[in-house]
């Protein structure tokens, strides 16, 4: 019995010496098979998936510049074809960041062509707030002018003539409403006096600060 036990005990250390290096191999690879398996192979999908995730969000990137780009393409064409006359007429329409000399001057040709006196001409900005101060409630006129747009800024025109009579105040009228730039008129107090008071809203545009 006992030698029975002690040739197969040299049988298996026989066979461990001859086939050692190929056992330990198989171990080897069975180890970093069941390594890739569950350590490599989840974070080598997790990383692919990160990349191509990466690419798409670059892609659509540059798909929204590049229609960004051929936008800007098309307005500056359309803009190199404006004549010069064109943009004057509009920047005469709503020009950029009013000059209060400019606005005066403009009064006072009206009353100097027309023979009238200009006494007085007064300017508000009821849109340019002081510092601390709140917004007043928003009414339905001001969303109608377009006051809510934060690069259209309102200018409150308040002015005193005289020298007019009920035809010289309806030709007043007229001119305002025929001149190229944008009035609304608020309020007109015409007394006996041959004295108008009129009350007018105009418009510029303002850059974003």
């Amino acid at each position: 019995m006992q030698d029975r036990i002690r040739q197969s005990t040299n049988q298996r250390n026989i066979f461990l010496n001859k086939y050692f290096n190929l056992i330990l191999i198989i171990l080897v690879l069975f180890f970093l098979a069941f390594s890739y398996i569950l350590f490599i192979r989840p974070k080598h999908q997790l990383t692919e998936s990160l990349i191509q995730e990466n690419v798409v969000n670059q892609q659509l990137l540059f798909n929204q510049q590049q229609k960004k780009l051929d936008t800007l393409k098309i307005i500056t064409d359309i803009y190199s074809k404006v004549s010069e006359e064109d943009l004057l007429k509009f920047n005469a329409v709503l020009p950029y960041q009013y000059k209060q000399e400019q606005l005066f001057g403009e009064f006072e040709e009206i009353a100097n062509k027309n023979g009238w006196i200009l006494k007085t001409v007064s300017l508000s900005y009821p849109d340019e707030l002081e510092p601390g101060q709140v917004s007043a409630t928003i009414s339905s006129e001001d969303s109608f002018t377009g006051s809510l747009n934060p690069n259209l800024g309102r200018i409150e025109v308040n002015l005193n003539l005289a020298g007019l009579d009920y035809q010289a105040v309806k030709k007043l009228l007229t001119v305002i409403e025929e001149n190229l730039r944008l009035f609304d008129v608020n309020q007109i107090t015409f007394s006996g006096a041959s004295e108008l008071n009129l009350n007018l809203t105009t418009y510029y545009y303002k850059a974003n600060n």
